[in-house]
């Protein structure tokens, strides 16, 4: 004779329960005890879930100190895997089944850090070379009427000195008749460009 099958709406859950349910209450099932049935869900596996008469089920023997200890060994470890070692959030699902112990976020930061250090030394080594930054003062945009360079500047970056300061196109409103080279620190937007190169490196 098959299982009985209830209707779950019409379930009385004060006299029935589950097996997880009898364990959630502090019971669990008496030797040689039988289901009182089973209702059927629409999704998900079991697709019968059993059902027991609580009156039946007895109480749940006590753990004895070593199994408690275990038991909390095991539920750590479980809730280690569902958070990430770096930040402690929740670790995405998809990850989860992928066994990575890191969530997106933190590993995409640690990818972004290591770029960095990748191009922090790359940039060391070339600083080292001899490298110079060309600076220009223009009368405005290139697309404006009339366009033209007014000053040239050439600077060492590893140790800032000016290599070259020119003007040029006397004729034009920002050329300044008579001025002379400057000394290394009086240019702002070269001394700007070759600190800031040196601030990445660091």
């Amino acid at each position: 004779m098959g299982l009985r099958v209830f209707n779950y709406a019409q379930i009385d859950w004060t006299r029935l329960a589950t097996a997880s349910s009898l364990r959630r209450r502090g019971l669990r099932l008496s030797p040689g005890q039988q289901p009182a049935g089973c209702y059927e869900r629409a999704a998900g596996r079991p697709r019968q879930v059993l059902l027991y008469w609580i009156e039946e089920a007895q109480p749940a023997r006590r753990l004895t100190k070593a199994q408690q200890q275990a038991l909390q060994r095991a539920r750590e470890g479980w809730r280690q895997r569902l958070v990430c070692s770096s930040c402690g959030e929740t670790i995405e699902p998809e990850r989860r089944r992928r066994r990575l112990r890191i969530c997106w976020a933190c590993e995409e930061a640690q990818r972004v850090r290591a770029r960095r250090q990748e191009l922090r030394a790359w940039l060391r080594e070339e600083l080292a070379r001899d490298i110079v930054v060309l600076d220009t003062e223009t009368t405005g945009l290139p697309s404006d009427p009339g366009f033209q360079v007014v000053e040239i500047a050439v600077i060492a970056v590893t140790d800032g000195r000016l290599l070259f300061h020119k003007g040029v196109a006397p004729g034009t409103p920002g050329f300044i008749q008579g001025r002379k080279a400057a000394p290394s620190g009086s240019l702002p937007g070269v001394d700007m460009a070759a600190s800031s190169l040196l601030s990445c490196a660091q």
